[in-house]
């Protein structure tokens, strides 16, 4: 468990560092960094585990809040203008977590015996 879980803030933390977005985009974050930023988050489910893995590389590699919201060109205090929704949202999709398939009731049965 903790392998996959420090795996997934590792990953978050490297696709942030690693910024080979286009120089057309006007962010310098992809929605697929963000999407890892998130995913290390729902993979570390104590608070204990989101501060000792998700957290700190959260600090380091985005800069914390006030270096996310600068790189996602956004003000942290009054967030995104709804005159820029439609432009964000065309960049990153929308703001959703997918759903992961769930197992089902007779395969956990099945495995109960």
């Amino acid at each position: 468990w903790r392998y996959k879980r420090r795996e997934a803030a590792g990953e978050a933390a490297a696709a942030a560092g690693g910024q080979g977005e286009k120089a057309s985009m006007p962010f310098s974050v992809e929605g697929k960094h963000l999407a890892l930023l998130v995913k290390g988050t729902f993979d570390n489910t104590t608070a204990e585990d989101v501060e000792k893995y998700v957290q700190k590389d959260f600090e380091s590699t985005w800069g914390g809040v006030e270096g996310i919201a600068k790189k996602l060109k956004v003000k942290a205090d009054t967030g995104v203008s709804s005159k820029d929704v439609e432009e964000r949202r065309s960049v990153f999709g929308e703001n959703k977590v997918e759903e992961e398939p769930q197992e089902s009731l007779l395969s956990l049965m099945w495995g109960a015996l």
